[in-house]
């Protein structure tokens, strides 16, 4: 039997005094349907879906949440040390992973959103979960997530993906702009993937919903997991500004949709067009019209770090329609190697840190303007 041990970092290791933590911990509570976690703000996805191709009857699995990075490291020294350890490499836990992995005995295998080199002198990188084929045995790439290790102990929202991909050309984004659509069995296993799970809301991972032609299928699958889940309430989706104006009617038709989360990201017109959002100010208004007449929560995507700016018309829109909002999912501004256009002059240890607002593009007033602008976008929303 071949043992495989996840390693997941907490939220509160990754995000420590992280007043956008303290925002979502207030704000869950408020809306419906909405858990955080003790160690995660979701389930970890990429998780279920390795444990997945993992057949049962070759691999124990288990899960290691990273508290502390010593006890970590501790604690793999007493494991077996024929187990493997597989890590998701973000910018954000990439410090903490090569930590833990260049000080423990066993083999890792690590994956995600960073250069290769950052982890390769102690890892085996796999640039696709595909790439697991070549490594281990009895690998089974088709097959549906499984989240036994995350049954019975946790509150979650998990994702279900219809398609991946974006066709649309957003500077910051590092999206590719071909969409691939899954096909309905395949939609249907990951629904069916969550049964065991304590959930009433599941987020769809579709990076602009309604693109994909199976958009359709949230009628079918919502009543694939009613059957097994009663408390199951419905979906949460994403999408731009002009998608949820033109299809909002049709989705509060559908009874399945719960939350939108809509792509505002900035109020400035100037910074819209360098940030190439697909919407100008006219279609956001517009929408905002509409999701007065409708009983959907709304929930805008917000960037902070942005230089010589002053976020007063932003911050005047939250407060207009504080009363439409859930929440907003604020963010900070990072710029990729993938991204698909550079906005600024980069380079700085920071940029790529969508938990730090010290960004190289930023003076010592930009930094103290968006501290003061987050804060008060939370104020504004139902924050403390």
């Amino acid at each position: 039997m071949n043992k495989v041990v996840f390693c997941q970092a907490s939220t509160d290791l990754i995000r420590p005094d992280n007043p956008c933590l303290d925002y979502y911990r207030q704000m869950y509570p408020k809306n419906d349907g909405y858990h955080m976690g003790e160690h995660f703000m979701e389930v970890p996805t990429w998780i279920a879906v390795i444990s997945g191709m993992l057949p049962d009857e070759h691999y124990e699995k288990s899960l290691h949440v990273i508290t502390d990075v010593q006890e970590t490291i501790k604690y793999f020294h007493e494991q077996d040390e024929m187990t493997i350890v597989m890590f998701s490499v973000l910018e954000v836990n990439k410090r903490i992973v090569q930590e833990v992995i260049k000080d423990i005995p066993q083999a890792v295998m690590c994956g995600g959103y960073v250069h290769p080199d950052e982890v390769s002198d102690y890892a085996i990188w796999c640039d696709e979960v595909t790439d697991l084929i070549k490594y281990l045995p009895h690998v089974q790439v088709d097959a549906p997530p499984n989240y036994n290790l995350f049954k019975g102990w946790m509150k979650s929202i998990p994702r279900i993906t219809l398609s991946e991909g974006c066709l649309h050309n957003c500077a910051f984004c590092t999206i590719s702009r071909e969409l691939h659509e899954y096909t309905y069995d395949q939609v249907y296993a990951q629904a069916m993937s969550f049964q065991g799970l304590e959930f009433e809301l599941v987020y769809v991972n579709d990076k602009t919903y309604g693109q994909a032609n199976n958009n359709l299928w949230l009628n079918s699958l919502f009543s694939v997991i009613r059957e097994y889940n009663p408390a199951f309430q419905g979906f949460i989706v994403q999408t731009t500004v002009p998608m949820a104006s033109m299809m909002l009617e049709a989705w509060i038709d559908m009874e399945v949709i719960r939350y939108i989360e809509v792509g505002v990201e900035v109020v400035d017109t100037e910074y819209l067009k360098r940030m190439r959002k697909p919407y100008n100010l006219k279609q956001l208004d517009k929408l905002m019209n509409k999701i007065r007449r409708y009983d959907i929560g709304f929930i805008p995507n917000i960037i902070f770090g942005l230089p010589d700016h002053d976020y007063k018309s932003t911050l005047h829109w939250l407060w207009w329609n504080a009363d439409q909002i859930s929440f907003i999912n604020p963010y900070v501004l990072c710029q990729y190697e993938e991204s698909k256009g550079q906005m600024f002059e980069g380079g700085g240890v920071n940029d790529t840190n969508e938990n730090v607002v010290d960004k190289s593009w930023l003076s010592a007033e930009d930094i103290n303007r968006t501290d003061y602008a987050m804060k008060q976008a939370f104020y504004m929303t139902g924050g403390e």
